[in-house]
């Protein structure tokens, strides 16, 4: 469970950050930003809560939208627990990791970039001889924080799944 987290929500709050540095001088930017960080302001009761009514098998909203493409419905918390619970762990997440790369990408000097360009890179080989090498100290400090963070997460997990289904979710904590 840590480990996939960790790695997921790396990879989410990365892919997040570029993106948003790359619209970082539209108008909707501040938008985009606010969007981004609110998974991570809500409280871990109200995500929990939320995910529950959302993931229901009778009720939920997902099990009418698959009801209504004419699938069965789903026990997103019985059958398929770990994966729903690392999904919504993630989603709680990302933001702070997005926010710290965001402010990591903005620190790089746009004359890497350019000199990148002039000697004919392309997007991936900037990203990995330019953008990389100058976020790795952030992102090596990212891993360690959500490697610590995901080891103690106990609420929303007992509170989405209770250790259960047959203490598949059951963690250390």
């Amino acid at each position: 469970y840590s480990l996939t987290s960790t790695f997921l929500t790396l990879v989410v709050g990365l892919l997040a950050a570029v993106r948003l540095n790359q619209i970082a001088s539209s108008k909707l930017a501040p938008v985009y930003r606010v969007l981004i960080v609110l998974p991570w302001m809500i409280p871990t009761l109200v995500t929990a809560i939320g995910y529950a009514w959302i993931l229901n098998t009778l009720y939920g909203i997902a099990t009418y939208g698959l009801e209504l493409l004419g699938l069965p419905a789903i026990g997103w918390l019985a059958e398929y627990s770990m994966t729903t619970t690392i999904t919504v762990s993630i989603w709680r997440a990302f933001p702070l990791v997005t926010v710290v790369i965001l402010a990591a990408l903005q620190a790089i000097p746009p004359d890497l970039y350019d000199a990148a360009k002039i000697d004919g890179a392309s997007g991936l080989t900037t990203f990995i001889h330019v953008t990389f090498p100058n976020i790795k100290g952030t992102f090596f400090v990212l891993t360690i924080m959500d490697t610590i963070f995901y080891f103690n997460l106990f609420d929303l997990i007992w509170l989405l799944t209770h250790g259960g289904p047959a203490d598949l979710t059951n963690v250390l904590t």
